[in-house]
């Protein structure tokens, strides 16, 4: 199960590469935004295809819902430590501050000042969180950019692979009762 489990996070790896892309891309062409939110939304399901695929080839169309959940754990694991290596590559060597620069830019928007005011922050309080936003996102280092980025992407593959083993096994049952 983990030799499979390991090959594919390596596409999980590889795909998420690609949604990194499009996310980065946003900025610069919205309508990557928007390629980006539904390859997010996909993942789960990409996941589970992977988890039936590896039940149909090894496990004779037999998997547990734990047994999905494991595997698709693995799986996520796999991915985001890959994903993290290329984000890291990606912070360090090609950035430049790219990423760092949109946010803090989508920080100072006066439009999002006028979201704040509506939700009842004054503007010393208001001008205070961003300088310290900005500030905090400006001393961070690509190693710890993406260590945070690595955590978060951890503890939410732990709750996702809770959706893509309800996937594979939904799937699995639906070709069984239809065989017979």
């Amino acid at each position: 199960m983990t030799t499979s489990a390991q090959r594919d996070g390596l596409a999980l790896g590889l795909y998420w590469m690609v949604t990194m892309g499009m996310f980065i891309c946003q900025f610069a062409v919205p309508v990557c935004g928007l390629i980006w939110s539904f390859m997010m939304l996909y993942t789960p399901f990409f996941v589970g295809g992977l988890a039936i695929r590896y039940a149909l080839r090894e496990r004779g169309g037999e998997l547990s819902y734990a047994g999905a959940y494991l595997y698709s754990l693995i799986t996520y694991i796999c991915g985001a430590l890959i994903l993290a290596l290329a984000f890291w590559i990606y912070l360090r060597y090609m950035d430049d501050g790219y990423v760092i620069d949109r946010y803090t830019s989508a920080l100072t928007d006066p439009r999002n000042q006028e979201i704040m005011k509506e939700l009842g922050y004054d503007e010393a309080t208001m001008k205070n969180i961003f300088e310290q936003a900005t500030t905090a996102l400006r001393s961070m280092r690509p190693i710890d950019i993406t260590l945070q980025f690595l955590w978060s992407t951890l503890v939410a593959s732990g709750l996702i692979s809770l959706i893509s083993a309800l996937h594979c096994k939904a799937v699995l049952y639906f070709r069984r009762r239809n065989k017979n």
